[in-house]
């Protein structure tokens, strides 16, 4: 009778731990926003399984896991708005937004993601470049411009230029 319970529970144990394996989990952060606009980011979610948008909650961490994190709580961050979307096919997304621009260079946060099975939290980093303000710089389409026809100047005549050379001559004098 032992044997069969400890069978039991090693049974358990064993699927237990199968599930474990596919645990959900956030890959890298993917930004589509510059400086001094509002945050557009996606993070996209492996092994969602069958979950659905409901079972699924993104949110910034709380202040002690930003604390064990090392991580500075920023006031900034509480305006974050974090959407999930989930396909259905163990694919999911995490959008986060904010409504105002975001005028800090960089912002270090931790995010904290919690379905049914589990709970992870993990520190993301983005560094916000500025937008570009110049289009790309193409080359002009400049047409070839045909030489105008050139003359020479006639030369002053000789004896003129005596004269002038005389005159001068006459008022250094």
């Amino acid at each position: 009778m032992l044997k069969r319970s400890l069978a039991g529970v090693a049974l358990i144990v064993g699927l237990g731990a199968t599930s474990l394996s596919h645990a959900l989990s956030m890959g890298d952060l993917r930004l589509n926003s510059a400086l001094n606009q509002p945050l557009e980011a996606r993070i996209v979610l492996r092994d969602t399984g069958n979950l659905s948008n409901e079972q699924i909650t993104v949110k910034l961490a709380s202040v002690e896991d930003f604390e064990k994190s090392g991580v500075d709580y920023n006031y900034l961050l509480s305006k974050l708005e974090f959407d999930v979307t989930v396909d259905g096919e163990g694919k999911g997304v995490v959008l986060i937004k904010s409504r105002d621009p975001i005028v800090e260079p960089y912002l270090n946060f931790v995010l904290e993601l919690v379905w049914p099975n589990g709970r992870l939290v993990r520190e993301y980093t983005v560094l916000l470049d500025p937008p570009v303000l110049m289009a790309p710089v193409r080359p002009l389409d400049i047409a070839p411009v045909q030489a105008a026809s050139v003359r020479p100047v006639s030369r002053v005549p000789e004896v003129h230029a005596q004269r002038l050379d005389a005159d001068r001559m006459t008022q250094a004098g």
